[in-house]
C-alpha cells in the first residue's frame, strides 16, 4: 500500500510551504513496515495503522529536528525534495512541520 502526504512548513505560526512525500507499507513476517521513499525514514509496527502513525510521527520529528538545527534546506535538497509554495491559506500552527491527511493509493 502507498499513500502520499503533504507536510506543511511553518515560520512564525504562518505557512511557508509544503513538501510532498510518498509512504509505502508492506507486511513482512506479521509486522508492518513503513518507509518514506524520499527521506528513507522507516518504522515497524504490529498493525498497519501503527506503522502509518509511527511513520508520520518519525517523519515529522525528522523534519522538525533538521529545521531546528538549521539544516532543513540542505537535507531536503540532498534528497531531491522541493518545498512548494502554499497557494491557499492554511491553519496557523506553532509547530515547524505539520502533516496533512494522507491520500491513499493501492499498490507499491
Amino acid at each position: 500500500m502507498q499513500e502520499h502526504m503533504h507536510f506543511f512548513q511553518y515560520r512564525n505560526k504562518k505557512p511557508k510551504g509544503f513538501v510532498h512525500l510518498t509512504f509505502q507499507y508492506a507486511q513482512d513476517d506479521g509486522a508492518w513496515i513503513g518507509e518514506c521513499v524520499e527521506l528513507g525514514t522507516t518504522t515497524e509496527a504490529d498493525t498497519l495503522e501503527g506503522a502509518r502513525n509511527g511513520l508520520r510521527g518519525a517523519v515529522t520529528l525528522q523534519l522538525e529536528q533538521m529545521e531546528q538545527l538549521g539544516h532543513i534546506a540542505a537535507f531536503l535538497q540532498e534528497r531531491h525534495v522541493k518545498v512548494q509554495p502554499v497557494k491557499a491559506p492554511a491553519r496557523a500552527s506553532s509547530r515547524a512541520w505539520v502533516a496533512s491527511e494522507p491520500e491513499l493509493t493501492k499498490g507499491a
